[in-house]
């Protein structure tokens, strides 16, 4: 089995980045679905959102369970506790976007731009916590090989 595990890619860091991506381009269809005003774009942001939604909770599952491996008296635990306790926060935030979408998606209407400038609030902070996890996984070597040295940002 330890073979096995040696092998397998840390499954945390492999789906943030499905998240990563989709919620960005969730903004970014809406944006277009009402500067085209075309609900095409507005759908395609919907099921982004949605699937963005629930690749988030599978990867904060798989969090989680790295979160738990880490020692509590590190400089890892703390960035991780921020990193974990922000994704929180924002998947809140996208849940709570999902449900206005939900409510209006058989509607024809494009999202408002106060739900466009909200989400983009939620995508800049989600993008401040990935800064954090990729903190985690460069310097800390959280969810990385422990045999590959950190990488020293500091003479770069």
């Amino acid at each position: 089995m330890s073979r096995l595990k040696e092998k397998m890619h840390p499954v945390h860091v492999v789906l943030v980045h499905f998240p990563s991506a989709l919620y960005p381009f969730s903004l970014v269809m809406d944006s277009l679905g009402i500067y085209q005003s075309n609900l095409s774009f507005s759908a395609s942001a919907y099921y982004a959102l949605l699937f963005a939604f629930l690749s988030s909770l599978l990867a904060a599952l798989f969090g989680i369970i790295d979160y738990l491996k880490i020692q509590a008296e590190s400089k890892a635990f703390r960035t991780a506790s921020i990193h974990g306790a922000l994704n929180v926060l924002w998947m809140f935030g996208f849940a709570v976007a999902i449900k206005l979408r939900y409510n209006h998606f058989n509607a024809d209407e494009q999202p408002s731009m106060i739900y466009i400038f909200t989400l983009t609030v939620l995508v800049i902070g989600m993008a401040f916590s990935n800064h954090l996890g990729g903190d985690l996984v460069f310097r800390h070597r959280i969810g990385a090989k422990k045999s590959n040295p950190p990488i020293d940002t500091k003479n770069r």
